[in-house]
């Protein structure tokens, strides 16, 4: 909610409070607020997940909300309990639905026929 309605403070706020690396955590935020900054966020946010720091649990939502496929796709999590699943079908993630990979992990995850 936060991020379709550009409250950006707001989330930033919110992840700080949940106690979130202030370091990828701004990154991603200074990199929805402002597309130029994305690939620059882009980097902070891969460092962060090399060091452990950015939970599994966020990755593909940070990448689908970033708008970037690649890393979407590379760190999606096909656990079926995994929130991902929900995001994969997301007004957010319909930029996903035109990549051959999307289909292909829709069959993985027996999802095509639903």
């Amino acid at each position: 909610f936060l991020t379709r309605t550009k409250q950006y403070a707001a989330l930033e706020a919110m992840l700080g409070r949940a106690g979130f690396d202030a370091r990828w955590a701004g990154a991603f935020v200074r990199g929805l607020e402002m597309p130029l900054e994305r690939s620059a966020a882009a980097a902070i946010i891969d460092a962060e997940i090399q060091r452990g720091n950015v939970p599994r649990q966020l990755r593909f939502g940070i990448w689908v909300l970033l708008g970037d496929r690649e890393r979407a796709f590379r760190d999606f999590d096909d656990g079926m309990k995994s929130h991902d699943i929900e995001v994969l079908r997301s007004p957010e993630g319909a930029f996903l639905r035109d990549d051959p990979r999307y289909a292909a992990l829709l069959e993985h995850l027996d999802l095509h026929n639903r």
